[in-house]
Parts: structure tokens; C-alpha cells; sequence
């Protein structure tokens, strides 16, 4: 667990997340973000009874996001719930944490507004 976040981070700033297909992106992001109460990530990272998502999970998702065209982002936030949802998870139900989480996935939203069909972080090969 100690290396989970350089890892994800790894695969985002290598090209691995933004290489996978569109489905797979849209069926990880629902996995990171499931709250629900036999959700295995849920279960495993984060006590029962919470609106939001471990703080590993929502650093995948936003790595995840950030390595989505406009056009597959769009797709993955719709199969989760819509942007609201989204927020709901990333912020948990008081609004008092995921503040981070928020600011990026805003400036990702700004990049794909500039230049859709691009991964807002340029990975390197």
C-alpha cells in the first residue's frame, strides 16, 4: 500500500492508462468509484457507512481522468453517475475533504475545453 500512489502515477506519466482501450477506461473508473456496500475497493481501503472513496482510490481516478480524451471522460463520469456523483465521491458527503481532487479534475475539464481529443497530462514514452 505504501507504493500504490507512485504506481498509478507511473502508469499515467508512462502512456499505460491513456493506452487502454475506452470501455476498460469506463469500467475502472466505475470500480474506483463504487461506493456501494459490496464494493470490493470499498471494503478493503475504507470503512462502511462513507459517501466518498479511499484517498488511493480517488488519486487513481483522477490519474485515470487525467489520461482520457474529452470524449472517453464523458463516457467514464456518465457510467458513473453523472458530475455530481463524481464530486459527491471525490468530496464525501460533507464536502469537507477531496478539495485537491476537485482543483484537478476542474483543470482537466479546462484542458479538454482547449484541445478534446488530448489526455490532459502528457505522458512520456
Amino acid at each position: 500500500m505504501n507504493h500504490t500512489k507512485p504506481l498509478v502515477r507511473l502508469l499515467r506519466n508512462r502512456g499505460v492508462l491513456a493506452a487502454m482501450p475506452g470501455d476498460a477506461k469506463r469500467e475502472l473508473g466505475c470500480w474506483l468509484m463504487d461506493t456501494s456496500l459490496s464494493a470490493d475497493l470499498t471494503r478493503k481501503l475504507h470503512y462502511l457507512g462513507r459517501g466518498d472513496v479511499h484517498k488511493l482510490a480517488k488519486e487513481a481516478f483522477v490519474c485515470l481522468a487525467e489520461s482520457c480524451s474529452k470524449e472517453e471522460l464523458e463516457s467514464v463520469i456518465a457510467a458513473i453517475g453523472g458530475p455530481r456523483a463524481v464530486k459527491r465521491r471525490l468530496r464525501g458527503w460533507m464536502f469537507l475533504s477531496g478539495f485537491f481532487y476537485e482543483k484537478r479534475m476542474k483543470a482537466i475539464i479546462q484542458h479538454h475545453d482547449q484541445s478534446p481529443s488530448e489526455p490532459a497530462y502528457p505522458h512520456t514514452r
